[in-house]
């Protein structure tokens, strides 16, 4: 087992959810930096049980509120990142909607110059 493959297993290897603890044990006892972080584990575990319980319930809207701010950044990360991966994708799709309200403008002016000749040969 590599020291990487150690180091990612400590989480679990402290919460007793490996069923082979040989190796990472092995490692341990031959690795000053693995064993440091295992302390630091255990340390930061120690410190968090000590924290008090709370019973104050969070207020009212907030999971409601936390999720639309997620989900707004999200969208708005997702439209600017299409806009740096495909800036050509981008920059086509604006030309395209230009030119299709140029002729929606040339088309709707022509209809009203032809219904206006109409209604003057007409009278």
């Amino acid at each position: 087992m590599t020291h990487d493959e150690v180091l990612e297993l400590l989480p679990a290897y402290l919460d007793a959810e490996l069923h082979e603890v040989g190796e990472i044990e092995r490692h341990l006892a031959s690795c000053d930096e693995c064993s440091a972080e295992l302390a630091s584990y255990r340390v930061m575990l120690a410190e968090l049980s000590s924290l008090p319980d709370s019973d104050t319930a969070p207020r009212a809207g907030l999971a409601a509120r936390a999720i639309a701010q997620i989900l707004e950044r999200s969208a708005a990360a997702r439209i600017r990142g299409a806009a740096r991966e495909h800036p050509v994708a981008v920059a086509a799709g604006i030309g395209g909607a230009a030119i299709a309200a140029i002729a929606t403008v040339y088309a709707i002016n022509r209809s009203r110059r032809t219904t206006h000749a109409v209604a003057e040969a007409t009278a």
